[in-house]
């Protein structure tokens, strides 16, 4: 059996006997991490260089919200690169007082890094999801997370976290998970619009792939989802120009899948 929490030399040492490259080490505790054998912040202790301990920076509460102007740049931000580059990741390392045990863990905290004429501001915030709305006025961890139980944690009350991936889709930015439906986003303050199902296309029994995939050629889309019911169906789905979804294959599976 594997323990979750180890010390820096711990894992120094585990690298040394090992008689792998940094890389390759690396890896190996990135597969155990998502296995869920080794906790993000003893994965971070392993990429700490001196006193800067950039890993536990990566993996810390984000510590503010709001827009800031960017003016430490090296060299200079071509002017005609006019645009917002859209991030989402998971702020957070424990919920009052609840240590995450796991990378995916976390509310989602989007960040919109918008250059126009030269210049440079970031827009990060959290997504004020109902659940995080709930759980902020409660005071307390209600909803469990992909690898976190919440305190007293009774049935599946669990987070569909859209804290892996932020696309741009039918005029409207959408947060992305495993786990359910797409959250819609606001461009401008990123806040919770809703959460989304292309116009009645995307049953609600079926979650979305965080990594959809596209056509350069038509502009189309094309992702997957797996039912959640008897056939534990994985379905895969054309993304139309219009913002609806159609429905090209569905394949029942023997169990259910990421």
């Amino acid at each position: 059996m594997c323990k979750s929490i180890y010390t820096r030399s711990e894992i120094r040492q585990m690298e040394k006997d090992s008689g792998m490259t940094r890389r390759d080490f690396g890896k190996l505790l990135g597969a155990l991490g998502l296995m869920g054998y080794i906790d993000t912040h003893s994965i971070a202790m392993a990429a700490t260089t001196g006193e800067r301990q950039l890993g536990m920076l990566a993996n810390q509460t984000a510590g503010a919200e709001g827009v800031w102007a960017l003016t430490d740049i090296e060299g200079e931000i071509p002017k005609e690169l006019n645009g917002t580059l859209y991030r989402t990741a998971p702020g957070e390392s424990e919920r009052f007082g609840v240590r995450f045990k796991h990378a995916f863990d976390g509310d989602a905290f989007a960040s919109g890094y918008s250059m126009r004429d030269g210049k440079m501001w970031l827009n990060a915030r959290f997504i004020n999801s109902p659940e995080r709305v709930k759980e902020q006025a409660s005071g307390e961890m209600i909803y469990s997370e992909f690898g976190t139980r919440s305190p007293g944690a009774k049935g599946a009350n669990f987070k569909n976290q859209p804290n892996v991936n932020i696309i741009p889709w039918d005029g409207r930015l959408l947060a992305l998970s495993e786990g359910g439906h797409p959250t819609a986003v606001n461009p401008k303050d990123l806040s919770f619009e809703s959460y989304w199902d292309f116009h009645g296309t995307l049953p609600k029994n079926v979650n979305f792939t965080a990594h959809p995939k596209y056509d350069p050629a038509t502009g189309e889309g094309f992702a997957y989802g797996m039912e959640q019911g008897p056939s534990m169906a994985l379905c895969v789905f054309r993304m139309n120009q219009d913002g609806t979804l159609t429905m090209l294959h569905k394949v029942p599976q023997p169990g259910f899948f990421m």
